[in-house]
């Protein structure tokens, strides 16, 4: 039963959604800061790593030799991990700030639909579950 919920597939899922939830808090304290002085907004970093975890291509990689080494190329599919990083793109305001509200408006309802979406998906993975357990009856 537990390989039902160990399948590339639907830890691909969990991950957006974890990844999803993580960004809404980001955005939320970016919002709510957006009059801070000397305040600097911050992202979420988490579909670029995921891709190439999954999709590697024909990306260099290389190989450690010691566990203390740090890793060469894409991480392996379990080890990828949403982070929290200073944006990248600035643009300074008088105060030092740089939360656009615009920009962190959008992000919010972009990932307010990124997430909805992924729910769905897990609703409709668990309902195919359920019909499968109960000998395709639905119930």
């Amino acid at each position: 039963m537990l390989q039902l919920f160990a399948g590339d597939a639907y830890r691909a899922l969990k991950m957006g959604l974890d990844a999803s939830s993580l960004r809404h808090q980001v955005i939320s304290n970016n919002i709510a800061n957006v009059d801070t002085p000397r305040f600097r907004n911050r992202v979420v970093l988490f579909e670029d790593e995921l891709k190439q975890a999954l999709f590697p291509g024909d990306d260099l990689t290389g190989r450690t030799t010691r566990a203390e080494h740090i890793p060469i190329g894409p991480q392996p599919f379990g080890r990828v991990d949403a982070k929290v990083t200073l944006s990248p793109a600035v643009t300074w305001r008088v105060d030092g700030n740089t939360v656009d509200i615009d920009l962190e408006a959008t992000r919010m309802i972009q990932n307010s639909g990124k997430y909805e979406a992924m729910s769905r998906l897990a609703a409709e993975y668990h309902r195919e579950l359920r019909i499968a357990i109960s000998g395709g009856t639905g119930g």
